[in-house]
């Protein structure tokens, strides 16, 4: 009876536990930014003029996304709008934030194989912006998942 009972006070003790501040910071932070990547992505595969004039856009990179193939679609959907889920989720301290967050890093990962391996990507957009998309994306996700994962483990997330 004594483990049930030390079980039972730990799971309340979890839910007790209050968000840290960085808690808050973080998820505030990663669902602004995550945001705007859900606003590019619509934009982008509405092919928007003015967007892609806002975003300074050549007539290559222009077509580059004109005949954007299924998969790389999908996995940048899943990757966007899996990080803005992500973000919601740990802001309401949710264990399935670490799923859907290694769920949005994988994702990212594969459309970022397959646009630089098998799209030209970096032929059409060049160094600086190529190294921009795969670092900040690719990585603010990987963090935004290291976060939910340390998060859960301190029993943070419910």
């Amino acid at each position: 009876m004594s483990i049930k009972a030390t079980s039972a006070a730990q799971g309340d003790q979890r839910v007790a536990m209050r968000a840290p501040w960085h808690l808050w910071l973080v998820g505030g932070v990663s669902a602004v930014f995550n945001a705007i990547g859900a606003f590019d992505y619509v934009m982008t595969r509405r092919h928007e003029a003015a967007y892609f004039e806002l975003l300074d856009y050549d007539p290559a990179q222009r077509a580059y996304f004109a005949h954007y193939p299924v998969l790389p679609a999908v996995l940048w959907a899943v990757g966007v709008f899996g990080a803005v889920v992500a973000s919601v989720l740990l802001l309401l301290r949710r264990r399935a934030t670490v799923r859907v967050a290694v769920v949005a890093v994988f994702a990212q990962a594969g459309l970022d194989l397959i646009t630089f391996g098998f799209m030209d990507r970096l032929i059409v957009f060049g160094v600086r912006q190529s190294v921009f998309d795969v670092l900040v994306p690719l990585g603010l996700a990987a963090v935004l998942a290291w976060y939910a994962v340390v998060m859960s483990r301190r029993g943070v997330l419910r």
